[in-house]
């Protein structure tokens, strides 16, 4: 939970600093090495109302093990779709706000 809750309060102290600096820029979000227990349950129902929220990509050990080998990735697993769908969320804002 540590972790979890020092990213979710780094956050919070993001969106502060940029309202106190007047900057109008929008922060996204992703949550990622999402885990189907109910810490991540509570702090992505916590988040996906967001209008910034991207997406989540699920943890998932080869992954894991991928990054770690430097190996090639599998373009047709899940997490890789997690991944391009964010990409698409964010894609699909930054053309809307141009």
């Amino acid at each position: 939970m540590t972790a979890e809750k020092w990213a979710v309060e780094s956050l919070e102290l993001l969106s502060f600093s940029i309202d106190d600096l007047a900057i109008e820029i929008p922060v996204f979000i992703i949550k990622t090495r999402f885990k189907k227990n109910n810490t991540h349950k509570e702090l992505f129902n916590l988040r996906k109302e967001d209008k910034n929220f991207l997406g989540l990509v699920s943890e998932r050990e080869d992954l894991n093990k991928k990054i770690a080998k430097n190996d090639i990735f599998n373009l047709g697993k899940d997490y890789i779709l997690e991944y391009e769908s964010i990409l698409n969320n964010f894609l699909k804002r930054i053309s809307m706000s141009s």
